[in-house]
């Protein structure tokens, strides 16, 4: 396969829990070993149809030298269906099986918390999206495959980028249009109400 041959040094798989053969087949086929011989991101949704696999996940984490990113399911599209699971119920859980997990100084690009557990050789992150906000630390900013730039997941305002070159904006007036609209970022999110403007597309639709 072409990947073996990239160079690529870090993959960021997402799942959502409700595909067991996604893990079946990163455990079982060879370029799951070449991929661990990098680093390995696996970010996994976290509602509450979520079950067992959180320790077969967890797995991964404790054999190979690689991170397992659990993110709190967000109440957005179709994620409204699903109560979301805390992050500090899921480690809890973990800390029931596997002893307790060491909170690191081990920062990425991104707001997610990483632990330690002296029998894993990775790392388990959280990123708390719903119940722990960060967003005084977001510096993000989202441009969706149609053009549109969102300011905040939660959101539904931003500025279509596409429309404006169609409509022949020049450079100079994109980038001003840019910084106009990033000046405009909401100081927070706020997941508990679902009003107007709350964003109603699902994170396939929107990227991420």
């Amino acid at each position: 396969m072409p990947i073996l041959n990239s160079e690529i040094k870090s993959y960021n798989i997402i799942y959502t829990g409700r595909k067991e053969s996604l893990i079946e087949s990163l455990i079982n086929n060879n370029i799951t070993q070449y991929i661990f011989l990098n680093d390995l991101l696996l970010v996994i949704y976290v509602g509450n149809d979520f079950n067992e696999n959180i320790f077969e996940l967890a797995e991964m984490a404790r054999n190979n030298k690689v991170s397992v990113r659990f993110i709190e399911l967000m109440p957005m599209g179709e994620g409204r269906k699903y109560k979301y699971i805390q992050g500090s119920a899921v480690i809890k859980k973990l800390e029931e099986k596997y002893g307790k997990f060491i909170k690191t100084d081990y920062k990425s690009n991104g707001p997610c918390v990483y632990y330690k557990n002296n029998s894993f050789k990775g790392m388990i992150g959280f990123i708390s999206a719903v119940s722990d906000c960060f967003c005084s630390q977001c510096n993000r900013i989202r441009m969706t495959s149609d053009g549109f730039i969102k300011l905040c997941l939660y959101y539904n305002k931003g500025i279509n980028i596409k429309e404006l070159i169609n409509n022949g904006a020049t450079d100079n007036e994109i980038k001003n249009a840019i910084k106009h609209i990033i000046s405009q970022k909401p100081e927070s999110h706020d997941f508990g109400i679902i009003d107007e403007n709350s964003e109603a597309k699902n994170m396939v639709q929107i990227g991420g």
